[in-house]
């Protein structure tokens, strides 16, 4: 998918998919404060498609712990929701 979307220009997954743990914390920056270490403290709502077989695996490689399912607003497809720990 990365690679998709860069062709088009949208560079918001190349990072996701080269360092995981690094795209958490992005998305994390912007709503708790960045310790001196770099760290984010607190935990990171992460959600992908049922069917996204390759999103399933890094998100739950990298500590992802499902705490439900649900059906999206937008695709109306199912959804996987974790919790993911950022430490």
């Amino acid at each position: 998918m990365a690679a998709e979307c860069s062709a088009f220009g949208d560079t918001r997954y190349v990072l996701a998919m080269s360092d995981f743990p690094a795209y958490l914390r992005r998305i994390a920056d912007g709503r708790r404060e960045v310790q001196p270490d770099g760290r984010v403290p607190g935990t990171v709502r992460i959600t992908c498609d049922e069917d996204n077989v390759g999103s399933i695996k890094i998100i739950e490689q990298n500590g992802g712990v499902l705490s439900g399912r649900g059906v999206s607003n937008e695709s109306g497809k199912t959804v996987r929701q974790y919790w993911i720990e950022l430490n």
